[in-house]
């Protein structure tokens, strides 16, 4: 049997409610941006609600192209799916919630749909950005985002819902559909990611050892956190 036929095979069981070739078919998908198509294949196929809810978090955990707040169509591709998986709405103490992003104009920055309950997850994911990507000026979005815009709350980098948000000692992420027009914009600066660089340090390694990727891809990103430091420390003592 072909992949294309098994990949068929697995959709029409997954449509017939068999959570176990929902997650064979994502799994056995290697292209981010096709993982969501699967998805959305899905839903347009009327499989059952929880099928989708099974396998819809893990198909976006990796932030495929395709839900970039930049790519047209990624907030109705977002709304379909989200709309159609139901999943219940987090129950939640405060409004709110955290963006951090690096080398995009400000005025863009209430647009992501990734949002964090807790600053300092925010700052050390907007530290990601410039580290790995070289860019300047990280910076930190607020806003009181309302419960009817948030679709669903996880784990950080999570597969599976959490329905109690009211505990705000838990770091969670939460996919935001609708753009956030009113926003603070605060920039990370370089006391903070000085601060905050050993907690990305040790994160990074963790996700290498966790995926048993190369030491030398892990080495080489811990060096662009050090340089980056090191190029905005001496643009500050030039500044000062």
């Amino acid at each position: 049997m072909s992949s294309r036929d098994v990949r068929r095979l697995l959709a029409r069981r997954a449509v017939g409610g068999s959570l176990a070739a929902a997650n064979a078919l994502i799994d056995g998908e290697s292209d981010l941006n096709k993982k969501v198509e699967l998805v959305l294949s899905l839903c347009r196929k009327k499989a059952p609600r929880r099928v989708v809810r099974e396998i819809l978090l893990r198909s976006i955990v990796s932030h495929p192209w395709c839900i970039h707040p930049q790519v047209p169509g990624s907030r109705e591709l977002l709304r379909e799916l989200f709309e159609y998986a139901e999943y219940p709405k987090p129950r939640r103490q405060s409004q709110t919630l955290y963006r951090g992003t690096a080398g995009i104009d400000s005025n863009c920055a209430g647009q992501g749909y990734f949002w964090a309950n807790n600053r300092q997850q925010a700052v050390i994911y907007a530290l990601s950005r410039a580290f790995a990507r070289e860019l300047a000026n990280p910076i930190v979005v607020e806003a009181r985002v309302s419960d009817d815009d948030v679709a669903v709350a996880t784990e950080p980098d999570g597969d599976f819902p959490v329905q109690n948000a009211l505990d705000d000692e838990r770091h969670l992420e939460f996919i935001v559909i609708e753009e956030q027009k009113e926003v603070f914009v605060d920039v990370v600066t370089y006391e903070e990611a000085a601060i905050n660089a050993p907690f990305y340090k040790k994160s990074v390694k963790a996700e290498f050892e966790r995926r048993g990727e190369g030491e030398s891809a892990c080495v080489l990103l811990l060096e662009r956190v050090d340089s980056w430091l090191a190029r905005h420390r001496g643009l500050r003592s030039m500044s000062a």
